[in-house]
Formats: C-alpha cells, structure tokens, sequence
C-alpha cells in the first residue's frame, strides 16, 4: 500500500488492486504526486473496539494557547457602509434566461444601444453583466441607479428589447 501526496491531499492506495494502480497512472500523468510507502503497525493505533481490533485513523486535537496571539487594534469595529436597501431603490436586477447564441447577440448588439440609451438619460452609475448556467444558462444583469426614480424608465427599456427575442422564440 502507498499514499498518494498532492500538496496537503493525501489518498491510501491498494496496489493489489488494479483499479488503484490505474489512478495511480492517472495521478502520474496529469501531475507531480509523491509516493509514500505506506506501513500499518498493528501496535501503533490507539482505536480500537472491544474485540482488539484496530481502527486506522487520525486524531486531531486542537490547542488553545493563554498568550494573545495576534491584535488587529486598527481594524474598524462597526461597519457604517448602508447593507438594507428597499425595494427599486438603487439598483436593477435582472435575469435573463436565453440560450448561448441568443446571449451573444443580446451581449454584441443590444446590450451596447441599451446602455447608450440609458447613460444619455444620465440613468447609470454603474452596471455590470455576468453569464450564469444554473440551471439554464442567463445573463444577469445589475444597474445602479444615479436615480431611483428612473427604475421603470429602465424596466421599461429593458422589456422593449427583449419583447423582440421573445416573439422571435
């Protein structure tokens, strides 16, 4: 038996089966692994049940030290950035489920006229995309609002777009 060392991950090999030495090629082939021989001393374990039989295993046992470590005494104690915002209050956001072609063309070619759109009616602070596939692939897409009273002038210009790609399926 051997162990299998990857940085920290170590993985018990049984070369007497074959399935094992073939993860072991793998391992070989893809990266740089260590191998350890690996000796189980029938004296050494301190598990074991009532009959005497050992149990392999790991003990970890943590340690608490008296002495102060580590003080971070120019680290702020209370967070004053504003974490609840109410609703259409200072940004949009938007899912957008399309297959992969359709998000290209919405990305390319539509997207560009909508944030145009919207940064002449000086709407955006900031806005963001990201392609998402759970489950289905989308593109979410978040506004910040420089004002909230342009929430709908966005939602609206929004479904303007998209009532296109729907139509067409």
């Amino acid at each position: 038996m051997v162990i299998i060392s990857s940085g920290d991950n170590e993985l018990l090999i049984n070369l007497d089966n074959p399935f094992c030495i073939e993860i072991v090629l793998g391992h070989m082939c893809k990266r740089e692994i260590i191998l350890t021989e690996y000796i189980l001393n029938d004296y050494s374990s301190v598990a074991c049940d009532k009959d005497g039989h050992i149990f392999a295993n790991e003990i970890i046992i943590p340690i608490e030290s008296q002495q102060e470590t580590f003080t971070n005494e120019s680290a702020p104690q209370e967070s004053y950035l504003k974490r609840c915002f109410p609703l259409c209050s200072e940004s949009l956001y938007a899912k957008i489920y399309c297959g992969l072609h359709v998000a290209d063309t919405l990305l390319k070619e539509n997207f560009p006229l909508i944030l145009a759109t919207l940064n002449q009616q000086d709407v955006l602070k900031k806005w963001f995309f990201i392609r998402y596939n759970d489950p289905s692939p989308h593109i979410r897409f978040r506004v910040e609002l420089s004002d909230p009273s342009q929430y709908y002038f966005v939602i609206s210009t929004l479904n303007t777009l998209l009532e296109q790609f729907i139509k067409d399926g």
